[in-house]
């Protein structure tokens, strides 16, 4: 859940919640927090009735609270213990890919991702495959998993806005190619971030992703996109810094929809892009 900034103007605060329900929160809290513990020693030191309170019968009892979006799926145990055999099956597949297209039709046969059954569309990328820059997030949202292309919500068009900045898109002939990918290729219900155990299995797709599309720059968006390319975590010491991934130059910047959050960081995500504009210059006088 966010906590949502106090804000003036009712348009605004429309905007915030709408934002907010599209990442998945379900439930408000309150602006104070409260101690559960003091609360449970305050309810266990009250006075007991010397009568017991009548217990309402089935039929008159309240109806339980829902609500419109609904929890998380609770996933079996199976799902959650460590998937070797799944993790080697996805090398399997992913290794026998010799083309994108191949790598494409070998992850829509793969049954092991919990949250294939919940999704709408696989989502496997966007863009040209002769770009020099790739771009890799986290995993799909509502929008992406309707239409079935990575970045194209809010965070999408933030996206777009940002990288036409330094003359690269991936739609507009006019400008540089872009070419964009996700980690986890199926949305997890309630945009949960995705665990180790999922970066795990759909490791090997990304990596093999990438060696196919051969980028000159890659730009991994978060922390499982960091943790599945560069096998490190911590997004806010990775950012402003060049790493090497199979003689590729990796540049980590923050995902637009944590911008979107923080629109304070937008600053650091700006240097980023400058750095990779800058970078592609020093490719081109290379080659």
């Amino acid at each position: 859940m966010f906590n949502l900034e106090f804000v003036v103007e009712r348009e605004t605060a429309i905007r915030q919640l709408q934002l907010q329900i599209e990442y998945g929160a379900d439930i408000a809290i309150q602006d104070n927090p409260i101690d559960r513990f003091e609360e449970s020693k305050r309810l266990a030191a009250k006075p007991k009735s010397s009568e017991a309170p009548q217990r309402a019968s089935p039929a008159s009892a309240a109806p339980a609270a829902t609500s419109t979006t609904g929890p998380a799926r609770s996933y079996p145990t199976k799902f959650l213990r460590p998937q070797r055999k799944a993790v080697i099956a996805a090398n399997r597949l992913a290794g026998s890919a010799k083309t994108v297209e191949e790598l494409r039709e070998a992850l829509e046969q793969f049954p092991h991702s919990r949250f294939r059954e919940d999704a709408r569309n696989m989502v496997f990328s966007d863009g040209s495959e002769d770009a020099d820059v790739m771009i890799v997030g986290e995993a799909p949202g509502a929008r992406e998993d309707e239409l079935g292309k990575p970045f194209v919500g809010k965070s999408g068009q933030l996206l777009d806005n940002m990288f036409a900045e330094i003359g690269l898109s991936r739609f507009d002939d006019d400008l540089g190619p872009l070419y964009i990918s996700n980690v986890v290729n199926w949305r997890p219900p309630g945009n949960m971030t995705p665990q180790q155990i999922d970066i795990d299995m759909f490791k090997p797709f990304i990596r093999r992703h990438i060696k196919l599309i051969a980028p000159r720059i890659l730009v991994p968006l978060g922390n499982p996109a960091c943790e599945a390319i560069l096998g490190k975590s911590g997004i806010t010491k990775l950012r402003g810094h060049w790493y090497e991934y199979d003689n590729i130059s990796a540049r980590p910047s923050y995902h637009p929809a944590y911008l979107l959050r923080r629109p304070d960081l937008k600053r650091e995500s700006w240097q980023d892009l400058l750095a990779i504009k800058q970078r592609l210059r020093e490719i081109g006088k290379d080659s």
